[in-house]
Parts: C-alpha cells; sequence; structure tokens
C-alpha cells in the first residue's frame, strides 16, 4: 500500500509527514450527569485551512490540548508551561452543563425542536476555553447529535467542524460493531 498523493517510490518519512490528525476526543463521567465530551481540532489558519503538525509536534498532536494537570500525577511544571505556549494550536469544543428536568426525573438539554427522542446517543457541543471550559455559558452551538426515530438520527454541524470530524464524532456514540448497528444511506 502506498500513501495517496505520493509517488511510488516515496520514502516512509515522506508517507509519516502527509498523516493528520482530524481531531482528538475524550470522555469524561464526573458525577452522576451525562458523560462529558471533550474534542480538540486543529486550529484553522486565517486563510481558511487547518493547521498541520510538522515533525516536533508529531509524538503527542491533538492529545497534548489536555493539559498535563489533566493527565495525571507525574506531570511537571515544564510540560504545563509548554501546554499552555502549545493551547493556540487547536481549537476546543465540549459538551454543555445539562438541566434536571424535575417532572421528567432525568437530565435534559434543548435541542431546538430537532431530536424526537431520548437517547443516551443524543449530544452537543459547544465552544470551549483551551481546558476545555464552556465559553458564554454553553450559547455557541457547533454541533448537536440525536435521535429522532428507533434508527434515524439528525446531525447539525457549524464552523470550525468539518463533514468529517463531526461523521467521526457521531461514530464515536456507536460503541459496538458500527456496521451492524448504523446503516448508511447515499
Amino acid at each position: 500500500p502506498r500513501a495517496v498523493g505520493l509517488p511510488m517510490g516515496a520514502r516512509a518519512e515522506d508517507r509519516e509527514a502527509t498523516k493528520e490528525e482530524q481531531l482528538a476526543l475524550r470522555f469524561r463521567k464526573p458525577t452522576d450527569a451525562p458523560r462529558m465530551m471533550e474534542v480538540a481540532l486543529p486550529q484553522l489558519g486565517a486563510d481558511g485551512p487547518q493547521r498541520t503538525y510538522g515533525r516536533q509536534f508529531q509524538e503527542e498532536g491533538l492529545e497534548a490540548a489536555w493539559a498535563p494537570e489533566q493527565r495525571g500525577p507525574d506531570a511537571s511544571v515544564a510540560e504545563a508551561e509548554e501546554h499552555r505556549a502549545r493551547a493556540v494550536q487547536w481549537q476546543c469544543l465540549c459538551s454543555p452543563p445539562v438541566r434536571w428536568d424535575p417532572v421528567r426525573g432525568c437530565y435534559a438539554m434543548d435541542f431546538h425542536g430537532r431530536v424526537g427522542r431520548a437517547s443516551a446517543k443524543n449530544f452537543q457541543l459547544v465552544e470551549a476555553h483551551d481546558d476545555f471550559s464552556v465559553v458564554d455559558g454553553g450559547e455557541s452551538l457547533r454541533m448537536q447529535f440525536g435521535r429522532v426515530d428507533d434508527d434515524t438520527f439528525n446531525i447539525d454541524i457549524a464552523h470550525p467542524l468539518s463533514p468529517l470530524q463531526a461523521f467521526a464524532i457521531a461514530l464515536t456514540m456507536f460503541d459496538h460493531r458500527p456496521a451492524e448497528t448504523l446503516c448508511l444511506y447515499y
């Protein structure tokens, strides 16, 4: 197999340089509330295309969006400073805060009429600061995904997500054997 767009005799290093990360994603379950999703995307350049990572960032890539103190107790002060300096290289999205609905006895989110059924697969993503805290109280909706019918889902996306990134994020909600769970129509 060869990398797309490279001549047949291309070196392994050249093939490695063509790989681009589209996103990094992490789930957290801090309380009884639904799980929280945190997404790091490559920062968009001034002219529109996403930044690509060169050799110096290939070891960690977008996973570096999570601060060393979020990665564990072995993080050093130098790692924390390096993280702050590199934070301009990615954009962060996270799940907005959910509210408890005492009438229904469950957590609820406003899907603006686009979701018809309650499901553990339903989620929204909003803009976040580089520590994955919500910007502007969660008013900057960038993606929502939700069940409409037994086997039908809606997906709505906004800048800075591409359709490919949004679809990849949506697929993470199908834990086991996506090919058996999800039918694609095109």
